[in-house]
């Protein structure tokens, strides 16, 4: 196999993985379903997000769950107690840090769910990994990211 062919078969398999990533962060945010509690949007995410990793749609699996959220991301909505939504990534051996951003941004991405998670008392979606994650600048850093649930609803001003 010649240079031009290397470089084709490297070109294809980027495209493959561009279209498999963006098919992944698609799919995430389709596992937020608008319920009546907090308890069954856990436990939707939780349900899609097994079958995913077991069909092979996802790299890895992805674990929801609530935590206490950030006193300065309260808005009107928020809960008293556990106003955090937590995603935990479950994965072995290392992780760049634009994945997790790519999963909470596959969340916050779509305003109808946003507003949602905030009428549910959320204000906070932390990604979390619980493997090694490397930044940008290449040093490994504390995986865990965190929105502002408010700053994603867009809302307009009627």
């Amino acid at each position: 196999m010649n240079s031009l062919d290397n470089q084709k078969a490297n070109e294809s398999i980027g495209q493959v993985n561009a279209q498999f990533n963006d098919n992944i962060w698609n799919q995430i945010s389709t596992w937020i379903k608008p319920c009546d509690n907090k308890s069954d949007v856990i436990e939707f995410f939780n349900e899609k997000a097994k079958k995913s990793y077991i069909n092979g749609d996802v790299p890895y699996l992805l674990k929801c769950s609530k935590s206490r959220g950030l006193n300065n991301y309260k808005h009107s909505c928020s809960s008293r107690f556990f106003s955090g939504l937590n995603i935990l990534i479950k994965k072995d051996g290392v992780m760049q840090e634009e994945e997790l951003r790519n999963i909470g941004l596959a969340i916050v991405g779509n305003p109808k769910n946003v507003r949602a998670l905030m009428l549910l008392g959320w204000d906070t979606l932390f990604v979390l990994c619980d493997c090694f994650v490397i930044n940008k600048a290449g040093y490994y850093v504390v995986p865990k990211l965190c929105w502002k649930l408010s700053d994603f609803a867009y809302v307009s001003n009627i």
